[in-house]
């Protein structure tokens, strides 16, 4: 009965998506169709969804060249699953109900494709689910424990103090916690932090469009001309043109300059490493109950036609699956048995030189670079990868100079 309510399923979204225009429209990118399947797996169950070419097709059994399988414990997961909105889907995989076999990002493109049919659904499911959130969040932290309240409250006057001389690498603060010393002492601050918090930060698609751009333009792993890139040229020069046309923007009290993204409170993504996760959400990211976000229905449309389908098979994850042949470290991170810390859409945990930088800037750093180019041992590795800090460089200046 599951495995017929299941094809029937399938079978009714394949025949919207191949009949209805409306629907129809998603399934091509600006580079051309989106292509790829995906498996569905259980006790009783193998089938698959195949969207190719403009259009949609449902298989009884699941092909070899499948993108995504979803293997799931029993049959009763399956049914969660297709119950369940696209933000819940990873709680099926964290509650090893769910296990993903093959390409995530084709996951979340057909997560995409569930929303634009059960938008509505989806919207009071989440509208019920966030309520039900707020009632237990209300039980549980305090505002029905009035001791719990205050104990939290309390935290906020405690000041955490240092003993003298502890980090004697701190050379120019007595306590490097700063016990004297509250939010309210700095007004400027305080206001930036209050407006982060009290802001419900926006989706921004400013650098994986003009990331993608330049992808698209001047090819990923090899030029134009059809020579292989070499990565750090490559980078560099992609990085050099995101900052030539980043937008200048500077907000009001800023004593430093430029932002990561073009909105007040924004949210980069990063589709060249993990950004893909959020396709299937793009309809619903401001609904859900951990970390909402704001997505206007402009960067949605950015996001699904413009980039999102150009990094599918380009991301990180996927260039690690098609060279190193799928290793098994990259399984058991895909079965988040132990993680941490998402690395690849971090902006960074890599300290700059900042003395090196204020005593020198940026141009006194290129001069070292040229310089260092004129040694005669250099290896061509080494001369590429300081030819592409040069240029790295030369984006930092254009972006400086956009600012003023």
């Amino acid at each position: 009965m599951l495995n017929q309510m299941t094809h029937g399923t399938l079978w009714l979204m394949a025949l919207q998506f191949n009949q209805l225009p409306s629907l129809k429209k998603y399934l091509k990118s600006r580079d051309g169709w989106i292509n790829f399947s995906v498996g569905f797996k259980s006790q009783t169950i193998e089938q698959a969804i195949i969207f190719k070419n403009g259009r949609v097709k449902v298989s009884k059994c699941i092909p070899e060249d499948i993108d995504v399988t979803l293997v799931f414990q029993d049959d009763t997961a399956l049914k969660e699953m297709a119950l369940n909105t696209p933000n819940e889907m990873l709680n099926l995989i964290l509650k090893n109900r769910m296990v993903l076999d093959g390409n995530l990002a084709c996951l979340q493109a057909f997560n995409f494709y569930i929303s634009l049919l059960m938008g509505k659904v989806h919207q009071k499911m989440l509208a019920r689910s966030h309520k039900k959130d707020v009632k237990d969040r209300k039980n549980n932290y305090g505002l029905c424990r009035p001791g719990l309240s205050k104990t939290l409250s309390d935290r906020k006057s405690y000041r955490m103090k240092g003993k003298a001389n502890v980090d004697k690498g701190v050379k120019y603060l007595d306590d490097p916690f700063l016990p004297d010393f509250k939010i309210k002492d700095f007004p400027r601050l305080a206001d930036f932090y209050n407006f982060h918090f009290d802001t419900l930060p926006e989706i921004c698609a400013e650098r994986p469009e003009l990331m993608t751009q330049w992808f698209r333009t001047n090819g990923f792993e090899k030029d134009v001309n059809g020579v292989q890139w070499f990565p750090e040229m490559r980078q560099a020069l992609a990085f050099k043109h995101l900052m030539e046309n980043k937008k200048p923007f500077i907000r009001k009290h800023d004593l430093l300059a430029g932002t990561t993204s073009s909105k007040m409170v924004g949210v980069t993504v990063f589709p060249d490493g993990q950004g893909t996760m959020i396709w299937g959400e793009l309809n619903s990211l401001e609904k859900r109950e951990l970390i909402p976000f704001t997505c206007s229905k402009k960067t949605a449309k950015t996001l699904h036609y413009d980039v999102l389908p150009f990094w599918m098979r380009r991301n990180f994850r996927e260039y690690v699956r098609n060279h190193y042949n799928y290793p098994l470290c990259q399984k058991l991170d895909e079965r988040f048995v132990a993680y941490f810390v998402w690395k690849s859409v971090g902006i960074s945990h890599t300290i700059p030189n900042f003395k090196r930088l204020l005593e020198k800037g940026s141009s006194g750093i290129i001069k070292d670079i040229q310089t260092r180019l004129q040694d005669t041992d250099l290896k061509v590795e080494q001369i590429e990868t300081l030819k592409a800090m040069n240029i790295a460089l030369e984006g930092v200046e254009a972006f400086a100079q956009n600012l003023l």
